[in-house]
């Protein structure tokens, strides 16, 4: 069983990387967000399972503060490449160069690996056995 123990995927350097690039725009505090939920729930209807969901979550975010003003970005590509990247958006939507706008960008997807099974193949029994 995998465990749910997470650690951030950034090295000391990377993340002092990232806190460099916003604070070169004029941020007076930068902080860095990082997440890892594992959900698991059961859904019942007149005492029969209705549906079984397990999800995660899993992503990084940086708020910054420019005098009175505060942005926030966040991306679920943990690559060093999309943490400088939402710094970026970040320090220009906080900054006097990013006034009153809006930046909004996708990433890739996620490129899932091993064995995909499609859930409405797996019976409920099974599912709810895999949750207990």
């Amino acid at each position: 069983m995998a465990s749910d123990f997470w650690m951030i995927p950034f090295s000391p350097s990377e993340v002092q990387e990232a806190i460099e690039v916003a604070m070169r725009t004029g941020a007076t505090f930068v902080d860095l967000f990082a997440e890892y939920r594992r959900t698991k729930s059961i859904s019942f209807k007149n005492s029969n399972v209705e549906r079984v969901h397990n999800g995660r979550e899993i992503g990084v975010g940086i708020r910054e503060v420019f005098g009175n003003k505060v942005s926030y970005a966040y991306t679920d590509d943990l690559s060093v490449e999309s943490l400088i990247s939402i710094a970026k958006a970040a320090s220009a939507m906080g900054s006097d160069f990013g006034l009153n706008k809006y930046i909004s960008f996708r990433v890739q997807p996620v490129k899932l690996e091993g064995n995909i099974i499609p859930p409405e193949t797996i019976e409920t029994e099974q599912k709810i056995a895999v949750l207990a």
